[in-house]
């Protein structure tokens, strides 16, 4: 006798193996700057999981460019609030500045970057699994 309509659609299984430690250590850690806690908090989260893994990198990137963006605007701010001030000007009063095309490209790099990055980091999750 034959299956049902379910076996028929079926796909086969494929079983992974869960990454060791040390292994998704190396993999992940230079993607998270070298931050052994940052490693340590995903690696708890997602374990030998590794297309867990990939995900809460990618999360933890995303979140650093971000928080990165923000830090170097509020710079800018700052600089561009110390010159108001040594012009005379009061700096509580806001004008509308253009970025150059300039910063726009600084700006982009670390985006392009972590794009290169994140392309690196799948290949070597490939290889391995």
């Amino acid at each position: 006798r034959h299956g049902g309509p379910a076996e028929k659609h079926a796909s086969p299984a494929v079983e992974v193996e869960e990454w060791a430690k040390e292994l998704a250590k190396q993999i992940v850690l230079p993607k998270v700057s070298n931050d052994e806690e940052a490693f340590e908090s995903i690696w708890l989260a997602a374990g030998g999981n590794g297309a867990l893994l990939r995900k809460l990198v990618e999360r933890v990137s995303t979140a650093r460019v971000q928080q990165a963006r923000v830090e170097r605007q509020a710079e800018r701010e700052t600089d561009e609030e110390k010159r108001l001030r040594e012009l005379g000007e009061d700096p509580t009063v806001t004008t509308e500045r253009k970025t150059t095309k300039m910063e726009d490209a600084l700006l982009d790099v670390n985006e392009q970057d972590l794009g290169e990055e994140v392309v690196r980091f799948e290949w070597a999750m490939n290889q391995v699994l």
